[in-house]
C-alpha cells in the first residue's frame, strides 16, 4: 500500500550537508575497451587519460609521461595521442610545453575554461547577455544562502579578508571599486559547498563581466551598495541562510535594474564566443 504524506508535511531534502569525497565508479580498463558507436579513438583515449589522472589523484603541475611512453602504454599511434592531447588542451585540462623537457602538464582548471565552452553553446542557441543576467539573478541568492548554511571555515576566513579590503576601498576609484565588487560576488559564488553550483555561478559571472567591462553603480550610490555587501556578509557569518538569500536577491534586482539601464541598447546582443 502506498503511504500518503500528511498535508502540510514537507519532505526533507539534504540540500546543505558536509561534503563527502566523490565516488568514482569508472573502471578504467573496461571504459577504455568499451567503444561507443561513432566514437573516435582519440576521444576514447582522451577520456581514458582523464580517468587515469583522476584515479591517480594527479594535480596541477604534474607532468604526464613522454609521448613515446604514452604511445606504448595505450597502444595507439602518435597521431591519435596528439589529437587526444589537443582535445584535453582545448578543455583547459593540460598545457603542452614545446621543446626539450616539455610535454603535457596538468593545468589548473578555472571557471573561465568552462565559461568559454558555455559561450560556444550559448551563441549557437541564440542566448543573450540578458539571459545570463536573469540566470545570475536566480542563482546568486541561492548561492548566498548555501554559503551561509555551509559555514566553511576557509571560505569565511577569505570572506573576512575580502570585506576588510572592501571597507578600505576608495569609492571614487573606478578600478578599485570594480575589483572589490568582483571579489565579493566571486567569493560568495564559490562558498556553496556544491562544486557544480560553484562552477556554474562563477562561469556565468565570468561570461557577463567579460562583456560588461564598465562600472554601472553611480558613485553616489556606492556607499549604500557597500553597506548591502556588508549586510550580506554579516548574514553569512551568522549562518543565517534565509536572510543572506533575501538580501542577495534584493541586491541582484538592484544590479539587474542598473544593468538594464546602462546596457539598454546592448543587453539583448547574442553572446559572443571569445
Amino acid at each position: 500500500m502506498t503511504k500518503v504524506r500528511k498535508a502540510g508535511k514537507k519532505p526533507t531534502v539534504p540540500i546543505a550537508r558536509k561534503r563527502q569525497p566523490a565516488i568514482d565508479p569508472v573502471d578504467g580498463a573496461s571504459e577504455w575497451k568499451r567503444a561507443r558507436r561513432n566514437d573516435k579513438m582519440s576521444e576514447r583515449l582522451a577520456r581514458q587519460i582523464v580517468n587515469d589522472i583522476v584515479s591517480q589523484n594527479r594535480g596541477p603541475g604534474f607532468k604526464l609521461p613522454a609521448e613515446g611512453e604514452m604511445v606504448r602504454k595505450y597502444d595507439v599511434s602518435r597521431g591519435t595521442l596528439r589529437e587526444a592531447l589537443r582535445l584535453l588542451e582545448m578543455q583547459g585540462l593540460i598545457e603542452v610545453k614545446p621543446g626539450p623537457g616539455g610535454g603535457p602538464i596538468i593545468a589548473e582548471l578555472h571557471p573561465a575554461d568552462f565559461a568559454r565552452m558555455l559561450k560556444f553553446h550559448f551563441r549557437i542557441r541564440g542566448s543573450t547577455y540578458r539571459d545570463v543576467l536573469i540566470a545570475r539573478l536566480a542563482i546568486e541568492p541561492v548561492m548566498a544562502r548555501l554559503a551561509a548554511e555551509a559555514s566553511d571555515p576557509k571560505g569565511l576566513a577569505a570572506l573576512a579578508k575580502v570585506m576588510e579590503r572592501c571597507e578600505q576601498t576608495d569609492l571614487g576609484d573606478e578600478d578599485e571599486w570594480r575589483e572589490t565588487s568582483h571579489l565579493f560576488h566571486s567569493l560568495i559564488a564559490s562558498m556553496s559547498g556544491n562544486t557544480l553550483l560553484n562552477l556554474l555561478g562563477l562561469s556565468l559571472k565570468h561570461i557577463y563581466h567579460d562583456w560588461a567591462t564598465s562600472n554601472i553603480t553611480p558613485r553616489d550610490m556606492r556607499a549604500e551598495v557597500l553597506a548591502v555587501h556588508k549586510a550580506i556578509a554579516k548574514a553569512i557569518f551568522a549562518s543565517d541562510g534565509a536572510k543572506a538569500e533575501r538580501l542577495m536577491r534584493e541586491h541582484m534586482v538592484f544590479y539587474a535594474n542598473c544593468s538594464g539601464d546602462f546596457h539598454s541598447t546592448t543587453l539583448d546582443e547574442r553572446i559572443r564566443w571569445t
